[in-house]
């Protein structure tokens, strides 16, 4: 086991995964507005598994932004992951 306690063949398993990743801001902290954003972007990739996507709000003084970030991998790569590995 390693100092943190967690076991390190998950590292093996990991070491060859990819994730891609974009962000989309919204000046007006309009969270809906930017959740179509994101909906419609993501129809755009085309054949993608989405992995996560996480919305944060950033406040400057009297300003606020939304922003929603999300990780994602191409089916194709993975196929090809799979006929490599």
């Amino acid at each position: 086991m390693t100092e943190s306690g967690v076991g390190g063949a998950w590292v093996d398993r990991v070491r060859g995964w990819t994730a891609h990743h974009f962000s989309i801001s919204d000046a007006d902290a309009d969270i809906p507005r930017l959740l179509r954003k994101i909906a419609d972007a993501i129809d755009e990739l085309g054949d993608v598994e989405v992995f996560d996507v996480a919305v944060s709000q950033q406040v400057e003084g009297p300003t606020f932004t939304s922003k929603a970030t999300v990780y994602f991998s191409y089916r194709d790569e993975q196929d090809d992951e799979d006929e490599s590995g």
